[in-house]
């Protein structure tokens, strides 16, 4: 899809860089945004485009322990860097191509910053647990915004506090 947006966007500017006649990036950009051209490109890869997959496995842990009476919570991460072992040793390929990938790209991002939402679910399923204990409906989404705030997880808690 990067390609695909990237292959968009040079069409566009083609008659620019014609009229500009061998004009640096900066000129091109500037030029086609004061001509009111759209650089803004997007393109949804599907099953139906000819490419090859690139599948991509991740897993995310997270635990929290949040305190009712203050909204106040802890993040339980998973053993990290500082956790490694003294003698731990890794060999990398060297010279070794990823045709899959784009450009031959051997790493993505979006699976990374897509697990982080675990945290989001650990902390409202901790939240509509201790309401469940307490007796309280066990849905505190209505009460609750998407932001965790120690005044919002006291506002979702079965508390006097809170909401209960």
């Amino acid at each position: 899809a990067t390609i695909q947006c990237c292959k968009i966007l040079l069409e566009r500017l083609a008659p620019v860089r014609a009229k500009l006649k061998n004009p640096t990036w900066q000129d091109l950009i500037m030029t086609a945004y004061t001509d009111g051209l759209d650089l803004v490109a997007s393109y949804m890869f599907s099953a139906t485009d000819d490419g090859k997959p690139y599948i991509v496995y991740g897993v995310a842990l997270c635990e929290v322990v949040v305190d009712i009476l203050t909204g106040q919570y802890l993040n339980y991460y998973v053993p990290g860097p500082e956790d490694i072992p003294m003698d731990f040793r890794v060999e990398l390929q060297k010279n070794v191509s990823n045709p899959l990938g784009v450009l031959r790209s051997k790493a993505t991002g979006e699976p990374a910053l897509c697990m982080g939402a675990v945290v989001y679910f650990a902390l409202m399923n901790a939240i509509n647990d201790a309401r469940k204990d307490a007796g309280a409906p066990d849905d505190c989404t209505s009460s609750m915004t998407n932001l965790f705030t120690p005044m919002s997880i006291m506002k979702g808690s079965p508390n006097k506090l809170g909401g209960m």
